[in-house]
């Protein structure tokens, strides 16, 4: 038996969203218990916070606790909080279409007996506290995009599981062949890179490059129905990937193209790209218009172009046709490596 499956292992059963890291792409219908006057705290179960910790949330029938003693040696903490260490948490949820599929899962979690606040430096949008019932260190929490979420992994679980209760799988042989399967997944053998340094999920490649490649397609058809001339510039490292030129040459287009496989307006931008952004903010970007092109759901029912103009006067971006305004979010990183010291 390898080191992880030597872990116990319980899933919890969520409701659907495509990221669960706050409340932007929350579908409110779909939390039924929104109706009892709670609040979806498993909303945040993805979010990274500033300890560098993930507090997850999972509903439980009203009243009761997760029966950790089914887990491993039971320990408590200097409150008296009764918990267990070191268990695989595997997050689900019912896809909208029906089936249920993994979303992401904890290594190494910490699970308690009950519901607990989460840190005062936390800050949520909850009309109460904020509580979670799992933590994990972010380098042992892994997410799958929607588009990985496989619907066989979870086949004729949803038919005997009660949402509101927590599924001890090792102790269901009915299941085993669906708990190996589990154990490769959460061991980065399907689904995710797994390595001694960093633990990353797998990209896609081929759906990534397919993606891309969708995007800039759609941009550059949109702009020569606008009759401009369209020229690459993905591979010379300027800041954008395309320049439109319109008919009469007096308009040039320096634009960005960001594309999804989801219905998701957002964008992480490279150090060339935010300085060529900030740069046009500032009135210093001297090769022309600058523009952000988001196309979401790429190659799939629903494919939207989103495009996004810097005006001066409200200091934004903005897509007036969807009525859609950018709200930058800036991140710094900075990276340590260990080297042996001189003495």
């Amino acid at each position: 038996m390898d080191v992880m499956s030597s872990q116990k292992m319980v899933l919890f059963r969520l409701q659907w969203m495509e990221d669960y890291k706050g409340f932007e792409n929350i579908d409110k219908p779909t939390f039924e218990h929104l109706f009892d006057g709670s609040d979806p705290h498993e909303a945040f179960n993805f979010q990274v916070e500033n300890d560098g910790c993930h507090y997850g949330f999972a509903r439980i029938s009203k009243g009761d606790s997760i029966h950790i003693e089914r887990l491993g040696e039971v320990d408590q903490d200097d409150k008296g909080h009764q918990y267990v260490d070191g268990v695989t948490v595997i997050w689900t949820a019912k896809h909208p279409s029906g089936g249920m599929v993994v979303v992401g899962w904890y290594r190494n979690a910490r699970v308690y007996r009950d519901e607990q606040y989460c840190p005062d430096e936390i800050n949520r949008p909850f009309k109460g506290d904020a509580w979670y019932r799992v933590s994990a260190n972010a380098g042992d929490v892994f997410f799958l995009e929607t588009e990985l979420r496989d619907k066989e992994l979870l086949k004729g679980l949803g038919d005997t599981w009660k949402q509101a209760r927590p599924f001890y799988i090792s102790e269901k042989k009915k299941f085993s062949k669906m708990e190996r399967k589990l154990w490769k997944l959460a061991q980065g053998k399907t689904g995710v890179s797994v390595s001694k340094k960093r633990k990353k999920p797998v990209i896609n490649q081929e759906r990534k490059k397919e993606v891309e490649e969708g995007a800039i397609k759609l941009v550059t058809d949109e702009f020569e129905k606008r009759h401009y001339t369209v020229e690459s510039f993905e591979d010379r490292n300027v800041g954008y990937d395309l320049q439109a030129i319109s008919q009469d040459g007096q308009e040039i287009l320096c634009i960005e193209v960001k594309g999804h496989g989801i219905d998701t307006v957002t964008a992480d931008f490279t150090f060339n790209e935010y300085d060529a952004i900030t740069e046009h903010q500032k009135s210093q970007f001297n090769q022309g218009e600058y523009v952000i092109c988001i196309v979401t759901s790429v190659s799939r029912p629903g494919m939207k172009l989103h495009e996004f103009r810097y005006d001066k006067k409200r200091k934004g971006w903005f897509d007036n046709i969807n009525g859609l305004k950018l709200d930058p979010e800036e991140r710094v990183a900075v990276k340590f490596t260990a080297k042996r010291g001189r003495k």
